[in-house]
């Protein structure tokens, strides 16, 4: 068997068999009203109670790491295979699974699952045989049909709570409470279901690729579905079409837009042996050798580009979640939303809080066992339960991240996971991209300084060599009426007043150019730009048939080929110069050749420097502000950048990431040894010394004029400096710079930090994807079309502007401090609810269901959406939010405000029995008695400290806007004042309550009259209560501060 047939497996897979059909699961769940399906809401559980293990062999479900994921099976006729895939095939079918997105398939020999590796036997197989072993350019996922988005939000945790309460509620005879519970919960459900659905759409709609391709097959091009291309297909690429999956092009050329992957919406020239990325839009193409070819399928607009040999020629190189786009599929669908921790500790209380309180509960049980049979008995306990743990909690923490979200959204900010702002509130540190984030996207030329003398005209320059290299080193290519290729190369062809054009000589296509419509030559060769060795160079021939060579690339990189070492010096001098100022550099050198080669050693090396070429990266407009911004609210502030060191400092000093009047110090290499004793340090600013024994600045022998210093670093030096621990432990504290990083060194700057600190990561998406991915919270300022759909930042920014980040922070720390409050409030409440059931069940008395409505429906749950509704504070706040409930002051202050209204609530128990209140109307067989003097009271205190507690807890300044400014939340408690007025002149025994207005209100809402006495009672108690709580609050938040 051929060697590609053994790849990498998956070990410790194990199989398992469905019991029975999901029909049967779905019917044991609607039957037990979701409690099998809450059962079974753990994986372990579900799969124990669904299946049986079985081998791999016979197994429809795998288990890989605690997951499940389904087999899937397909038919495949004998005449479109050969021996090579035999083992594969059993009964005329084959299997396979994704794990985690990568495709296996199984062996029956083996009796394993594969990924088969092996691309250069590619060309033994037939086209079966590849679709067989590597796949379809399919995105599989396991998308939820529309009825089980349903059912699963029906029956999540809550909502079953929520149906057996109200369940509960409709046997006590709380009818119109259940309904409205209901309603609630219906409203909820319909959102929650409707999000699904449209995210489970936008999942479908890209794995599910419905575009067509076109592909080469035995010398004619014919239509084919993109989720039909398979490994090794030859595709044809054609104008303002979208290329299907990773190709490498075979023949032609390509221009492409790489947004999608980059986030910069900028047009790249592909040549042949380059690769061409999925997702990635065809602007023009060029076939250089066109061939003809049959079109099965000929439309006008195809022949078209076609006959213009507008087209080129790629074959399929990875496809599914291989390629770029897969895998930023893949980043998408494995995108979980964060649970807050604030959510664990609400949990957490409210556990702590029911333990305290079951001996409680289990006296009332014990007390009315003789006078309530059983099961009404249990009714009430439940009710007691309800009435701790309200089924509104869990939903009022997600309100106030929601309405954040929404808010942001109004600002041209798309907050991509709402749980990610309660983090983005607390964030300590932000690390900054540079070009495009913190300064433009494109470079102007600033100037070319040759010789010493800086030109700002291409009419000034009259050295025709370098004239010519400024004009014939470059790889722009020209598509139409449009110049393609790097935009650097682009901005010089057009400062030099040049022109790509093409002339067809010995029936091959010659690019000449051209400078104010006099040609100058021809451009023979090409040596793309190489990231490693950071240039890129031509050969090119004069109208006059002399040859010269030219290199072009970063001034370090030049200067290493350049053939003078003593003008080096000079040329570094004046390159470092243009750095300190913040310019961009690049350098240009040539030399002549007498014949041409394709030999690109020989090409560059000995090279004459003929000028440096300097460019300006302008700051964004609000960037220093942003900065400083940030800086005042005591958060730090770096930038992390693929540019030269001394350009990064100069920017991060002009946007005051780095204060100018505090040296900035970094390390070099002494030697070639890439070792951290030939570490030495220099300085950027300022003549001090790097102690490297003491790791301290000083100058002379001062170390304390000179505590405050800063470091840059380069990507190189950075991963040295990782290895040692008392290095690594400097650059955390110093570093504010780090230059020429890798995409992966962004990454390990970011998880360095988080060591430490919650780090954000503001990049436009170019080649800080990943860091923006790991960091606590990444923004993506990118607004490719793209970036909407794979975006796997917490944050997508349509402004450009930094500035965002200003926002991202102030509705953090909004939505952190409203959840923690609303939590607060809500627990008070209920407790203070709780509490006031206790005292009236140990009575043998309860509140009514209108009682119930009241203070659920009319004050709980319209005061946790009105917390919400505060806008964030316009200024950003030093101070930091409060993160966690299980903190001491929180706790202490619920503590004190539960233990406040409760003595308070006694006091009016006692006061009302002492005043003779003690009227009960006769109840129902075999019911507690709602309607009574001691209810009335209790009722009209509980949600006096209600209302008073929601007042409390809902904080203003310094995060938030102040109360005044809030007209819905003023009108709230306006009504109530109104409404609790009107409640006391119906109770009170005062002349105009026997009218029958208040009459009516005291059925409505089950009360019995009360004496002027006990009103009065009832005021005054609320204002001790309120009183005592402001005292033991302040003298709780001066102990806490100190």
């Amino acid at each position: 068997m051929p060697a590609f047939i053994r790849g990498q497996n998956k070990s410790g897979i194990q199989g398992r068999k469905r019991r029975f059909p999901k029909e049967i699961y779905y019917g044991v769940s609607l039957m037990t009203l979701g409690l099998f399906h809450v059962l079974c809401s753990s994986a372990a559980v579900k799969l124990l109670i669904e299946t049986k293990q079985v081998s791999v062999e016979d197994a429809d479900i795998l288990i890989f790491n605690g997951k499940a994921f389904e087999v899937l099976e397909e038919e495949v006729e004998e005449d479109e295979i050969t021996y090579l895939v035999r083992d594969y095939i059993k009964n005329g079918k084959y299997r396979y699974v994704f794990i985690n997105s990568t495709r296996l398939i199984f062996n029956w020999k083996y009796c394993e699952y594969y990924t088969p590796k092996g691309a250069k036997y590619m060309d033994t197989l037939t086209r079966k045989e590849r679709e067989i072993l590597f796949g379809k350019n399919m995105l599989v996922t396991k998308s939820k049909s529309n009825f089980y988005i349903f059912f699963d939000a029906l029956f999540d945790k809550i909502n079953v709570y929520t149906i057996f309460g109200i369940l509960l509620w409709i046997y006590i005879d709380y009818y119109i409470y259940a309904f409205l519970i209901f309603l609630l919960m219906a409203y909820n459900l319909t959102n929650e279901v409707s999000t699904e659905v449209q995210k489970n759409a936008q999942s479908e709609k890209i794995s599910k690729v419905q575009k067509h391709s076109f592909i080469l097959w035995n010398g004619a091009i014919k239509v084919i579905k993109e989720a039909e291309i398979v490994l090794g297909d030859i595709l044809v690429l054609l104008p303002f079409t979208e290329v299907p999956c990773d190709c490498v092009v075979i023949s032609g050329s390509v221009a492409v837009n790489e947004g999608f992957v980059t986030g910069e919406s900028v047009p790249v020239l592909k040549k042949e042996n380059t690769e061409v990325l999925a997702g990635s839009v065809v602007f023009q193409a060029i076939m250089q050798d066109p061939e003809k070819y049959e079109h099965k399928d000929p439309t006008p607009e195809i022949e078209k580009y076609l006959e213009s040999n507008n087209y080129c020629l790629v074959r399929a190189v990875r496809i599914s979640y291989d390629s770029a786009r897969g895998k930023a599929f893949r980043n998408l669908i494995e995108d979980k939303i964060g649970v807050p921790p604030i959510y664990y500790d609400t949990i957490k209380f409210i556990g702590i809080i029911a333990c305290m309180l079951i001996p409680c509960v289990f006296s009332v049980f014990i007390y009315l066992q003789a006078h309530l049979p059983t099961k009404i008995l249990i009714c009430y306990i439940f009710d007691l339960v309800y009435a701790l743990v309200s089924p509104s909690l869990p939903t009022a923490i997600w309100v106030g991240m929601s309405m954040c979200a929404q808010r942001l959204q109004q600002k041209k900010i798309v907050c991509k996971d709402i749980s990610i702002s309660n983090v983005s509130g607390t964030i300590t540190k932000v690390c900054f991209d540079k070009t495009g984030t913190l300064t433009e996207e494109g470079l102007d030329i600033k100037c070319i300084n040759v010789d010493g003398t800086e030109v700002f005209s291409i009419e000034d320059i009259k050295d025709p060599i370098v004239l010519r290299g400024l004009s014939m080193c470059h790889s722009v290519e020209k598509i139409g009426d449009r110049l393609i290729g790097d935009p650097l190369d682009v901005k010089l062809l057009q400062f030099a007043k040049g022109c790509v054009d093409y002339t067809t000589r010995n029936q091959k296509i010659e690019k000449t150019v051209a400078v104010n419509g006099k040609v100058l030559g021809k451009i023979n060769e090409t040596f793309d730009f190489d990231s490693t060795i950071r240039r890129m160079s031509t050969v090119s021939e004069a109208n006059d048939g002399s040859l010269y060579a030219f290199a072009k690339g970063s001034a370090e990189a030049i200067l290493s080929i350049s053939e003078n070492q003593v003008g080096s010096d000079e040329d570094r001098d004046v390159v470092s110069e243009y750095t300190r100022e913040g310019y961009r550099v690049i350098s240009l050198a040539g030399k002549p050749m007498k014949e041409r080669t394709k030999d690109r050693q020989e090409v560059e090396s000995n090279l004459k420097i003929l000028c440096t070429i300097v460019f300006e990266n302008k700051l964004k407009k609000d960037s220093a502000k942003t900065i400083d911004t940030l800086k005042r609210a005591g958060l730090s502030s770096i930038m992390c950048t693929g540019d030269a060191l001394l350009t990064a400092v100069s920017v991060a000093m002009n946007c005051e990431i780095i204060e100018p009047h505090v040296p900035v110090i970094y390390p070099k290499l002494g030697s070639t040894k890439k070792t951290i004793e030939s570490v030495v340090w220099a300085c950027f600013n300022d003549d001090v010394v790097f102690d490297k024994m003491l790791m301290k600045v000083k100058k002379g022998q001062d170390y304390v004029s000179y505590i405050d210093y800063v470091i840059a670093i380069e990507g190189t030096l950075f991963d040295l400096f990782m290895e040692h621990p008392e290095y690594k432990q400097l650059i955390q504290r110093r570093c504010k710079v780090f230059s020429r990083m890798n995409p992966l060194q962004k990454s390990k700057v970011v998880g360095m930090y988080k060591e430490t600190d919650l780090v954000c990561f503001v990049g436009d998406g170019a080649n800080d994807c990943n860091a923006i991915q790991i960091a606590d919270v990444g923004i993506s300022i990118s607004n490719s079309e793209g970036s909407v759909e794979y975006c796997v930042s917490s944050y997508l920014s349509y402004t450009k502007e930094i500035s965002c980040i200003l926002d991202i922070i102030k509705e953090g720390k909004c939505a952190i401090i409203t959840t923690l409050s609303k939590i607060e409030q809500i627990l008070i409440i209920t407790i203070s609810q709780f509490n006031a059931l206790i005292i009236l069940l140990f009575k043998k008395l309860f509140m009514s269901d209108m009682q119930n409505i009241y203070t659920d429906i009319l004050i709980n749950i319209p005061l946790s959406i009105l917390m919400s509704h505060f806008k964030a504070s316009k200024k950003l706040s030093k101070k930091k939010p409060q993160k966690r409930l299980l903190a001491q002051n929180p706790i202490a202050g619920i503590i004190v405000h539960c233990f406040t209204h409760l003595i308070h609530l006694l006091m009016l128990f006692k006061y009302l029995e002492h005043l003779g209140h003690v009227n009960v109307m006769p109840s129902k067989p075999n019911k507690l008695s709602e309607e009574s003097q001691l209810a009335t009271g209790i009722f009209l205190m509980s949600n006096l400290q209600a209302l008073y507690s929601g007042l409390v807890y809902t904080p203003g300044a310094p995060f938030r806007e102040n109360k005044n400014a809030n007209k819905l939340f003023i009108a709230f408690y306006f009504f109530h004042l109104v409404l609790l007025s009107i409640l006391f002149i119906s109770v009170s025994r005062i002349p105009v309550s026997d009218n029958s207005m208040c009459v009516m209100i005291r059925q409505l809402f089950n009360l019995l009259p009360l004496s002027l006495n006990a009103t009065i009672a009832i005021l005054a108690l609320t204002v001790s209560d309120a009183f005592i709580v402001i005292l033991l609050t302040k003298v709780l938040n001066a102990l806490h501060s100190s």
